[in-house]
């Protein structure tokens, strides 16, 4: 960076890193309540939920809003790892929203 210094570039670049961090964690709050969570959970729990929601987009195509939302609204654990399955394993859309309906 043309006149800036070593040390004034990188305090920038930790600057912009945080308030990205932290953009994406006030996005993911306002979808994921950490309940307690911490950082390294929260981040085990959101992985979860996109990868369910990348699956069923790879099998049926775009998956609707309402869906995607509603796997969000999830933050426990065992239920995503059995949605997650559900997902990978399920005939259509529609089964795998019965099987969400009763998590």
């Amino acid at each position: 960076m043309e006149g800036i210094g070593v040390s004034q570039a990188f305090v920038c670049s930790l600057v912009s890193g945080c308030v990205g961090f932290c953009v994406f964690m006030f996005y993911h709050h306002v979808c994921l309540p950490t309940l307690g969570y911490g950082c390294v959970k929260t981040a085990e729990i959101i992985e979860r939920i996109d990868a369910i929601v990348l699956v069923l987009e790879t099998r049926f195509g775009d998956v609707p809003i309402r869906i995607a939302n509603a796997i969000r609204e999830i933050t426990d654990r065992e239920t995503l790892n059995k949605m997650l399955k559900c997902a990978a394993k399920c005939g259509s859309l529609n089964e795998f929203c019965e099987e969400l309906t009763l998590k």
